[in-house]
């Protein structure tokens, strides 16, 4: 199944490469998927590699859940618009140096965490929308909103 979900990512990504947002993928992408398999696998490992058998589902309903994600209609953000060569806030070096002594001390835990709230990223940030848009009492955007903002200015 993940091997399918994956195929059918890359094949949407290549159809709407062109017509598609800059700043959002619509699905987990691919590379993101496998990087919080892999970094699952190396935190198993940091931690012993032992345990109770459960362990082993609770990886697969991950797979599951990950390949699910990666063939939704939910965004990601794609980052294909951050100008690391414009002037940055002196915040953005500390926060920096500090992810980078962190990762060097504990790879493993760092990795995950980064990947997994990517991952989870997506997810969340479709939550919290449908959350504000139902406290607002908007309806679901259907499509047709802007058909009709369009024929009241048709209208004399």
């Amino acid at each position: 199944m993940y091997v399918t979900c994956a195929a059918l990512r890359l094949a949407r990504f290549n159809v709407l490469n062109d017509t598609g947002s800059k700043r959002h993928f619509l699905g987990l992408p691919v590379p993101a998927a496998a990087e919080v398999i892999a970094s699952t696998v190396m935190l198993y490992y940091f931690f012993g590699g032992d345990g109770p058998t459960y362990r082993h589902l609770i990886v697969l309903v991950m797979i599951y859940v990950l390949a699910g994600l990666m063939v939704s209609n939910v965004r990601y953000f794609s980052f294909k618009e951050v100008d690391i060569h414009r002037r940055q806030p002196f915040w953005v070096l500390l926060a920096g140096i500090l992810i980078l002594k962190l990762l060097i001390a504990e790879p493993q835990m760092v990795l995950f965490t980064g990947f997994f709230l990517y991952a989870a990223s997506g997810p969340v940030r479709t939550a919290w929308r449908w959350v504000r848009r139902l406290l607002r009492g908007q309806p679901k955007d259907d499509g047709l909103t802007a058909t009709r903002a369009y024929s009241s200015f048709d209208k004399p």
